[in-house]
């Protein structure tokens, strides 16, 4: 149901009046009027002047608290009422002198008319023309007469009327909005939803409004709908300060008139498929109100959303029934052999997520340019939320045999639209990311027939949470070829990016910074906060040595050492909390280590030979150490290509799997990505080395005289020749032989082990240690040789990319992914 309107009052002391003037005897009211403070004064002690004109002490006090507030002119006429014996008193004639020699405080016509003029500009640049209202507003701005306090508050009355009860807003009403609006977001569990105030007149709440709904940091925001029956009521709001920032954000729309309620519905049924209803704060000092028409219709458009729900969610069910296997078979074999219609896909993204816009906008753009017909589902622009209609419309109006949606199965979505997806339309889930969702029971035992997970296959997934490797296709990372190339970069743009060393990340709060506001995440638990602690210093200890063991082995170790160490639930900690702490605390702190331990070699060595440093992305300006470097943020197309082609190096490092995007975009643009080397990925140069032996059936050829175990000779089997010169390479130890034993195979076999080329970062690259370091010596050698062989270092950069474009870009993610889909509809074999 819409929610009930919150009524806004102007002001704290307003909401008092009555009761004080109830049982305020004139001793009481005098008090109140040598408290200092004015704003609750005034609106009683003008009200008992009213009464009791004669009341010369009272007369004193109203003028001297207005004095109080630099209101000059309601002031000298307030103290103009005393008769002349009491003008000739010692205090009143010091009040009148002190009145005399404050600034004037009328906000002049001409003023009021420049500032409405400002602020209706701002509108009109939107389109929002508002220029009839104006029209009819000036002829008649010069009959009210306006005072502005020297705390920002106006007082106004009717001109010409000189009577002491003809001031209107005697009240602290910005103050009044401020609090109202800080006690109101703080209730509030979805600020983003839209909110639509009554009035504008004064303006404080809808400013502080657009303050307390500020655009969050993933770029959403909450939209506001200004509504006000009397047109001139609101531009006399307008008038009164300036407003520009807030009218100029797209996010605020006026609707004023009689017609306005009519006007905001129409906009808003034409966003059906948003959250188009959310609270409403009239405020209680609009004098011409709609009273209870906005609630009504939100009321109507409630229902009109249930209803459309309904009918597409039937016109879908009708749909899909009886396309089974064999039905989806010979539509994708039509489709894909050129004999059919074009498959259609559906690509739900989020604009609030950079990364997953950017990713589903290449995978839309590979699909089409491999026959595919595709559809995007995101929120039109930056105030919206969408809801299940969004999903509804294409899947019962267009029928799509395909949907592919990022981090997300289809088992994890009954919350958005899944409880209405046809279980037997075909879908698949992009894993990009460690998201919690993905790591549990239901979401692995949920899949059905016609479900398929690809990307990043982590091994809890088939370990522990009951994924079937069946319908699953391991592409860890993917890089675009259509907005990554070697082509020419505009002058000005390589200009702007030449440097010696780059990089380029959103991950600028520093270590300690994250650890905290992780800590503060967790602090409805204190147990767990303490658990925290205890792994703080240990996590950053691996994360700035990635060369001393597996990361994600050894957060295992130390999580469940800390949970017993603070006795966390019982003496045996639960596994599934052990791999949860691991993905959501240990590995993005590690991975900031790690970033920022490598960033602060850089800068030093930077510095030391006067080399040009740029760090890009959002967030760095801030940063205590690499502000002096940061570059702003790069769009995920030329910008950012400029960059990868332009610097000399383009740095990365990570406790994990070294094969990223930003390498793959940098190869692609022709640049030389510089990578911080890890445990994680010589484990992976030994097995493709041992691997590829055991995979070949390969015995042992001698026996160690120490161990008395078997091993390989390095020099008699290539694979290990290749092993063994990267390593010396890369300045680490290499043995003339490699042990063999029957658990090692078992092993293999076991966890298959098996490595393949597009998994390891030293072959993509071209078996080059000079892409590769592990300390701050190596990395200013890399440096160096890049600088002063810039052939050599273009030739690593086009030989990389023939290795990555076949196996690593989006094209070949969207062939795979759709081979994956047909082959699993072919009729199954019966043993």
């Amino acid at each position: 149901m819409p929610p009930a309107p919150l009524v806004a009052p102007p002001s704290s002391a307003a909401a008092n009046t009555r009761e004080i003037v109830g049982r305020a005897a004139r001793t009481e009211l005098l008090t109140l009027g040598r408290a200092g403070k004015p704003w609750v004064f005034l609106p009683l002690g003008t009200r008992e002047l009213k009464a009791e004109p004669r009341d010369a002490e009272l007369c004193f006090l109203v003028a001297a608290n207005f004095a109080r507030l630099h209101l000059r002119t309601a002031a000298l006429e307030t103290i103009g009422r005393l008769p002349s014996d009491a003008q000739r008193e010692p205090g009143v004639a010091a009040l009148s002198k002190l009145i005399d020699a404050l600034s004037d405080d009328e906000v002049t016509v001409e003023s009021r008319l420049a500032m409405c003029e400002r602020n209706l500009e701002a509108l009109a640049l939107r389109g929002i023309d508002l220029s009839d209202a104006h029209r009819r507003w000036v002829v008649r701005a010069d009959d009210l007469q306006v005072c502005r306090a020297h705390d920002g508050n106006v007082i106004r009355r009717t001109r010409g009327d000189r009577s002491i009860a003809a001031w209107t807003g005697l009240a602290d009403e910005k103050t009044a909005a401020e609090r109202f609006t800080a006690r109101y977001i703080d209730g509030q569990a979805s600020p983003d939803r839209p909110h639509t105030l009554e009035g504008i007149d004064p303006p404080w709440l809808m400013r502080a409004l657009s303050e307390a709904l500020p655009k969050r940091p993933s770029g959403s925001t909450a939209r506001i709908n200004i509504v006000q029956r009397d047109p001139i009521e609101a531009l006399n709001g307008l008038s009164m300060t300036d407003l520009t920032n807030e009218l100029s954000n797209s996010r605020v729309s006026i609707y004023l008139g009689e017609d306005a309620i009519a006007h905001l519905g129409a906009d808003l049924r034409v966003r059906l498929h948003t959250e188009v209803i959310g609270p409403v704060i009239p405020l209680a000092s609009t004098r011409v109100s709609f009273g209870s028409e906005v609630a009504s219709l939100f009321r109507t458009l409630e229902g009109e959303q249930l209803a459309l729900r309904d009918e597409l969610s039937a016109r879908m069910a009708a749909a899909y029934r009886g396309r089974d296997r064999s039905w989806w078979r010979r539509r994708f074999d039509e489709a894909r052999s050129g004999h059919g219609q074009k498959l259609r896909v559906l690509v739900p993204t989020c604009r609030f997520s950079t990364f997953v816009k950017h990713s589903a906008s290449d995978l839309a753009a590979a699909l089409e340019a491999a026959g595919c017909e595709v559809r995007m589902v995101i929120e039109p622009d930056d105030t919206c939320v969408i809801n299940t209609l969004a999903y509804l419309e294409p899947l019962a109006n267009w029928q799509p045999d395909l949907i592919i949606l990022i981090n997300y199965t289809r088992a994890t979505l009954q919350g958005a639209f899944g409880a209405a997806l046809p279980k037997n339309l075909p879908f698949v889930c992009w894993v990009q990311d460690a998201m919690p969702h993905l790591f549990r029971e239901e979401t692995g035992l949920g899949r059905g027939e016609f479900d398929f997970v690809v990307g990043h296959l982590h091994k809890e997934f088939f370990e522990r949470f009951g994924y079937q490797r069946s319908h699953t296709l391991a592409f860890p990372v993917v890089a675009s070829e259509r907005k990554f190339h070697c082509g020419p970069v505009d002058p000005d743009l390589a200009r702007k990016h030449e440097c010696e060393i780059a990089f380029a990340s959103r991950h600028a709060e520093t270590v300690e910074a994250m650890h905290g506001r992780l800590c503060r995440e967790a602090s409805q638990d204190p147990q767990m906060v303490r658990v925290l602690e205890h792994l703080y210093p240990q996590v950053v200890r691996i994360g700035e040595d990635p060369m001393a063991q597996f990361a994600q082995v050894k957060f295992g170790e130390i999580i469940t050492e800390a949970l017993v160490a603070q006795n966390f639930r019982g003496a045996q900690p639960d596994p599934l909390l052990v791999g949860l702490i691991a993905k959501q605390y240990c590995a993005p702190l590690a991975e900031r280590a790690v970033r920022h331990q490598t960033l602060r070699w850089a800068a030093d060595l930077a510095e030391r030979n006067g080399w040009r440093m740029h760090i890009y992305g959002r967030g760095w300006e801030a940063h205590p150490r690499f502000s002096r470097y940061s570059r702003g943020e790069l769009g995920h197309g030329e910008e950012l290509r400029s960059s990868y082609r332009h610097a000399a190096v383009h740095l990365h490092a990570s406790v994990h799997y070294l094969i990223h995007q930003r390498v793959l975009e940098c190869v692609l643009s022709g640049g030389f990505p510089l990578i911080r080397l890890n445990m994680e990925e010589v484990s992976t140069l030994y097995w493709a080395s041992v691997g590829a032996l055991f995979n070949r059936g390969v015995e042992a050829d001698d026996i160690d005289p120490t161990s008395k175990q078997p091993r390989f000779t390095t020099m008699d089997h290539p694979e290990l020749c290749r092993w063994a010169r990267l390593r010396q390479q890369l300045g680490l130890d290499a043995s003339s032989s490699v042990l063999y034993s029957a658990s090692r195979r078992a092993h293999f076999v076991e966890s298959r082990t098996s490595v393949k080329p597009q998994e390891q970062a030293l072959w993509l690259l071209g078996d080059s240690a000079d892409n590769f370091f592990t300390n701050r010596e190596q990395l200013e050698g890399r440096v160096t040789r890049a600088l002063n062989g810039p052939e050599q270092r273009s030739g690593h950069s086009r030989f990389a990319g023939t290795r990555v474009r076949p196996l690593l870009t989006h094209a070949a993610f969207v062939t795979r992914s759709l081979d994956l889909v047909q082959r699993a509809l072919e009729p199954e074999v019966k043993a």
